[in-house]
């Protein structure tokens, strides 16, 4: 096992330490206060995060997209949506960049209901600075991703619209919950992280689909042909990480914080109880997608033709 001094010079001078760097610089410029624990949380990192998502779409829907190079129809719903699925790819993969050496430099020490303080100060703050990354994307997500789609009309919001934005709440809520309380920390990574793993692998078939939908101009030779095995890396991942990891860690979870003496000391009661539910409710709310990435595997090994928008292209 490491010692302490050895951990935190290697998260230091490590992949982390610009995340670090960057987060101490920007992180205190803006705050908010909790009333009830009279605590003020650090939201500078996460306000900065979310007008750089906004910008990161602006650019490929304004900019990059319907240029010459690649030729999508400007203001449509369908360049407005790929270049969504496009910073969902972006937050993705710099949350799995920066969560898995932050999670390896703990690995022989992990406890779902650990206190932050436990770990070395840089490690903390890189902590900090992931869930701060997420929340910022969270909101970027429920403004542009939602709200301005629909022109801030808010009766045009589907139910589906509101559950998702309901998620997003929920999970912005956990994440300054950790910040609060000092613990909870470990799991809620460790879900962020396999979470996201098969994201990017999701947001290239819906590029894919919809590519194929707009036609000649935006569907090329790889993109058809690739389409298949896009679908079969996206389907065996999140099965792997719903199911294969995802199904064992929740129960490990559950177990931890509620049944430990160290999780109920760590983590009041009440709040542990409500984290259990929502990890449940991901867990179980995930069973459709489970089906149909089972599906696709099965029907992939079969040889059988996998479903999509390029059912309807052959269609026509």
């Amino acid at each position: 096992m490491p010692k302490e001094h050895d951990m935190e010079q290697t998260v230091t001078t490590g992949f982390i330490q610009p995340w670090v760097s960057i987060y101490n610089r920007v992180t205190n410029l803006v705050g908010i206060t909790i009333p009830l624990l009279s605590a003020r949380i650090p939201m500078g990192f996460t306000i900065m995060f979310t007008f750089l998502f906004a910008a990161y779409r602006w650019l490929f829907r304004v900019v990059i997209l319907p240029s010459d190079y690649f030729g999508w129809q400007p203001d449509t719903p369908e360049i407005d949506a790929v270049s969504g699925n496009f910073t969902s790819m972006f937050h993705s993969i710099l949350l799995i960049t920066l969560l898995y050496p932050l999670l390896l430099h703990r690995l022989q020490l992990i406890f779902p209901s650990e206190k932050i303080t436990e770990a070395p100060r840089a490690w903390q703050d890189g902590v900090n600075a992931s869930l701060e990354l997420c929340t910022g994307y969270m909101i970027y997500d429920t403004v542009w991703g939602v709200f301005a789609r629909n022109n801030f009309n808010y009766a045009l919001l589907s139910t589906g619209d509101w559950c998702y934005v309901g998620h997003h709440i929920a999970t912005s809520v956990c994440m300054v919950g950790c910040r609060v309380i000092g613990a909870g920390h470990i799991f809620t990574m460790l879900f962020m992280l396999f979470g996201e793993l098969s994201n990017p692998f999701n947001s290239t078939v819906l590029i894919m689909e919809r590519a194929m939908r707009e036609g000649d101009c935006c569907a090329g030779y790889w993109i058809i042909n690739g389409y298949r095995y896009a679908q079969i890396s996206y389907a065996i991942i999140f099965f792997l990480c719903r199911v294969i990891i995802g199904l064992p860690l929740a129960m490990y979870t559950t177990y931890d914080v509620l049944l430990t003496k160290r999780g109920r000391k760590n983590v009041p009661l009440m709040t542990g109880v409500l984290w259990m539910l929502a990890v449940w409710g991901v867990t179980i709310g995930s069973i459709p997608w489970i089906k149909e990435s089972f599906i696709m595997v099965q029907n992939f090994m079969q040889g059988q033709k996998m479903k999509g928008y390029l059912d309807h292209i052959e269609e026509l």
